[in-house]
């Protein structure tokens, strides 16, 4: 599928944000992405706690948890480079914690600011979906719908990622993976 400058969404949990390292620090554990079980996408699981608990947990630490997630080595990059291509728009879920939204955007305010970017909170990220439009996101199940709806997705590759197809995230540039996949899908 050939696409004329895309539009493109950018997942923040997972892809920009470290989500997990700073759950894991909520538990008292250290992440280790070497050591995190391939597939695992409940990390719940990897930790021990129930989905409940875990959730809980998180919705204890308010706007500081999610303001002060670490940034991954790539994201100043990945965003750089994609806005050669485009102008991404992050693409956020939130979680029921009405104190979520704010931690997020004071993060990107505090990591991404510099960009200039529209933000968009949503559950269903499908509903964006249509032709011209590509969604870069850590979580499969999102890409698969959007896909299905008529966008272009990319999963990005993370070690909770259970797709055989995706480079193994630690012999991976993700930049490289991911900037190679958007030139696949758009020829500009």
């Amino acid at each position: 599928m050939s696409l004329r400058k895309p539009k493109i969404y950018l997942d923040m949990d997972g892809v920009i944000a470290n989500f997990v390292s700073g759950a894991f620090s909520l538990f008292n554990k250290q992440y280790k992405e070497r050591e995190y079980q391939r597939g695992t996408w409940a990390m719940w699981d990897e930790l021990g706690v129930t989905e409940e608990e875990f959730y809980h947990r998180l919705s204890q630490q308010g706007v500081p948890f999610w303001e002060h997630l670490p940034v991954f080595p790539w994201a100043h990059d990945l965003v750089y480079r994609l806005c050669e291509v485009s102008t991404p728009i992050i693409c956020t879920h939130p979680t029921k914690d009405p104190e979520c939204y704010a931690g997020k955007r004071r993060w990107l305010m505090k990591h991404i600011h510099f960009h200039n970017l529209e933000v968009i909170t949503m559950k269903d990220k499908y509903e964006l979906a249509r032709a011209g439009t590509m969604l870069i996101d850590d979580n499969g199940g999102n890409c698969r719908k959007f896909t299905q709806r008529g966008g272009v997705s990319i999963i990005f590759p993370q070690p909770w990622n259970n797709y055989a197809d995706l480079p193994d995230p630690d012999r991976v540039n993700r930049v490289e993976y991911i900037l190679d996949e958007v030139q696949r899908h758009w020829k500009g």
